[in-house]
């Protein structure tokens, strides 16, 4: 609000009276240009001086209105009575007047009267504005007439006639009908003179600026109803709602053609039934398209549908908005399956008449989502360390167990390559072994040695086992990596070689002295039967020596078992070639077998060095003239047997416990190698060993492999 008064004291007056209210400005004649209030109060002297200013800025607010309201001063001479009092002078653009001596309550009343015309005039505005906004949304040519002329064209009507806004306007509405047409129109106006609407029942043509004939539809309504000759004609053009025909027959045959499930929901109906479902639907579904129409689609829904997305889709129709869930539902013949449904809201004339859902069975891939859950939570409870790689060999995963071990930040290793951690001419191999697996039809993976460096520059040596990822739309997908710290145990490893290698050879060379030297000290004739005893238990013990030697390579071979694939052998055949070489080695043993025809089992090989020690024990620890040893070969549900029973002294229990316990005891050990090589051989083959008392005397050792 401005105040323009030169009396100071009414100045000062009119602004304590005003300020609490309203946002005040005091102003001289010379200040009011550039000033856009929304009230004047003005004295006499300052309306005049600033006559001009308001006349400019009145017509800058246009189609608004900008009030003023004069304010009576001592000085004024004459006196101003009233707003008519004041018509004839300069000071015409008063909207009202205020006489001396001023009231407060009059002055307040009159300024808000006056600000409530302009209030009312700016809504007026906007409204018009926001009329003719929606006007020009419309998809029909629209035009305003008043008594007759043309006032107004919408956006959609100016294309329609070729002419510009200023060109359309001033003119009657018959001027763009063509000459044949007149009497029509004419009729039709008049007929909304006398009914407030009417519609031509045929197309009418117009003229356009180009000198074109367009064929539209046009109807008609009058606007207010004081009489006032305002009409609002809808004119339509016959051309396009023949190219909308057209194009709604081929987004139709679209949407039947469409491979996605396609439903309509009018929602303007009670409880939202379908009114459009495709063929697609009625497959994903078992649902035949008769059958839904006029339902809602709720009926796909059962019992372990879980309602929080449909609470998301009902939340989404009833705020009119799209959305997306994923859910599960239900075939016609019961079958559950994953639905991924997306919800999108259809608008006719500024409200939301239809809801179009897409469906799509996504239950494969729920699946494989359930699945990749269950095996990322599988490698990150692993206790390997485990990564993926990309194609481009960048880090995509890590497991805890990756992080621990390299000790960087997953944060680090995502994204990084894997030279990162890995040595560079590992990395080389690795991608020479992976591209092998690329172009090989039989592996699937590779077992590769690589260097691993940590974030503390350790270097481990660790064996990885390499596979490839799934494709993605038949590109490679990157790789998967187990690794394994083999750093101590390969170090073992030679160290253990080395030693058993130095000993067996030092072992070998010394008990080979030690034989030739007592078969010398043997040969000598003037030895007495003591010292001969003495001479003999010596050769004896390095011979058992040298014995336990061959063994203990035997044992380094039996250990190396579990490098090998397991293999398919016949334990009957193995145990009736065993026998019989056995026989001829023992004539004073009498040694039976029964065997079934084949007994196939699994097995890492090695095997007949375990029977044939079993045999060789039973016949040199033997206190029979001549041992009995029956070898029996038999199957037993998923596995086959073989036992060997004897009729000598029985294996001691501290011999026993190295089947039993499978480690020695300091106190109490076996006394050789043989039962370790037995137990050790049948365990890397799946197997087990049992040892029990035979009836009257002896012991039964029975071994059980897995059938192949």
């Amino acid at each position: 609000m401005v105040v323009g008064v030169a009396h100071d004291a009414t100045r000062a007056t009119l602004v304590e009276w005003l300020a609490p209210d309203y946002d005040v400005v005091t102003a001289d004649p010379d200040e009011l240009p550039g000033l856009a209030p929304d009230l004047y109060v003005l004295d006499r002297p300052t309306l005049a001086a600033g006559h001009d200013a308001i006349e400019q800025a009145r017509a800058a607010a246009d189609p608004t209105h900008l009030p003023v309201l004069l304010a009576a001063t001592p000085d004024d001479e004459p006196p101003l009575e009233s707003a008519a009092a004041a018509t004839d002078r300069p000071d015409e653009l008063a909207d009202d007047v205020v006489t001396y001596p001023l009231e407060r309550v009059t002055v307040r009343r009159r300024a808000r009267a006056l600000l409530r015309i302009r209030s009312l005039s700016v809504e007026v505005a906007e409204r018009h504005e926001q009329y003719h906004g929606l006007l020009d949304l419309l998809d029909d040519g629209i035009c305003l007439l008043d008594d007759g002329t043309v006032t107004y064209v919408n956006d959609v009507g100016l294309r329609l006639l070729g002419v510009e806004q200023e060109a359309a306007t001033g003119d009657p509405l018959t001027a763009f009908v063509a000459e044949g047409d007149v009497p029509v129109v004419e009729s039709l106006l008049a007929d909304v003179r006398i009914d407030g609407r009417a519609t031509i029942q045929q197309p009418v043509t117009l003229t356009t600026g180009t000198g074109d004939a367009v064929t539209v539809s046009m109807s008609a309504v009058a606007v207010g109803d004081d009489g006032a000759g305002r009409m609002q004609i809808v004119f339509r053009d016959l051309r396009d709602s023949e190219r909308k025909s057209d194009r709604f027959g081929l987004y139709l045959s679209a949407l039947d053609a469409a491979a996605e499930g396609i439903t309509i929901a009018d929602v303007t109906r009670d409880d939202d039934p379908l009114i459009y479902a495709n063929e697609a639907f009625a497959e994903i579904t078992g649902y035949d398209v008769a059958e839904v129409l006029g339902r809602n689609c709720r009926f796909l829904q059962g019992t372990d549908t879980d309602p929080e997305p449909v609470a998301t889709m009902r939340a989404a129709i009833a705020a009119r908005e799209p959305a997306t869930v994923t859910l599960r539902n239900y075939r016609a013949d019961g079958t559950p399956f994953w639905n991924q449904v997306h919800l999108m809201p259809v608008d006719h004339g500024g409200e939301t008449t239809h809801f179009l859902g897409f469906q799509r069975d996504v239950t494969e891939r729920v699946r494989r989502e359930r699945e990749l859950g269950q095996y990322r939570t599988l490698v990150q409870a692993a206790g390997d360390p485990i990564y993926t790689l990309d194609a481009y060999g960048c880090f995509t995963d890590v497991n805890d167990t990756f992080v621990s071990f390299t000790g960087y930040d997953r944060a680090d290793l995502i994204g990084a390559h894997a030279s990162k951690v890995i040595d560079e001419q590992d990395v080389a191999v690795c991608r020479r072994r992976i591209a092998d697996l690329l172009s090989s039809s039989d592996s699937t993976q590779v077992t590769v040695e690589i260097v691993v460096e940590t974030v503390d520059g350790d270097r481990r040596l660790c064996e990885v086992s390499l596979g490839l990822l799934p494709f993605e739309a038949g590109q490679f997908g990157g790789t998967v990596g187990v690794v394994r710290d083999v750093t101590e145990p390969k170090g073992r490893e030679q160290r253990l070689a080395v030693l058993d290698r130095v000993l067996r050879h030092n072992l070998r060379n010394k008990m080979n002295v030690i034989l030739g030297r007592s078969e010398a000290l043997r040969e000598e004739t003037d030895l007495d039967d003591d010292a001969a005893a003495h001479v003999d238990a010596v050769m004896d013990a390095a011979a058992e020596l040298l014995d336990t030697s061959q063994d203990a390579r035997r044992f380094r071979d039996v250990l190396a078992l579990k490098e090998q694939e397991p293999s398919t052998l016949d334990l009957a055949a193995l145990a009736a070639d065993a026998v019989a070489d056995k026989r001829a080695a023992f004539p004073d043993t009498d040694i039976t077998v029964a065997t079934p025809d084949e007994a196939p089992i699994r097995t890492r090989g090695r095997l007949r060095s375990a029977v044939d020690e079993l045999l060789e024990n039973v016949v040199e620890h033997s206190d029979r003239d001549r041992p009995t040893v029956d070898v029996t070969v038999r199957a037993d549900g998923d596995r086959v047997v073989l036992e060997v029973a004897d009729d000598g002294p029985r294996v001691p229990d501290f011999e026993r416990r190295v089947v039993r316990d499978t480690v020695e005891n300091p106190t109490e050990h076996g006394s050789g190698l043989g039962l370790w090589l037995v137990s050790w051989t049948v365990e890397q083959s799946g197997g087990e060993i049992e040892i029990v008392d035979n009836d009257p005397r002896g012991t039964v050792v029975r071994l059980r492999f897995p059938c192949a």
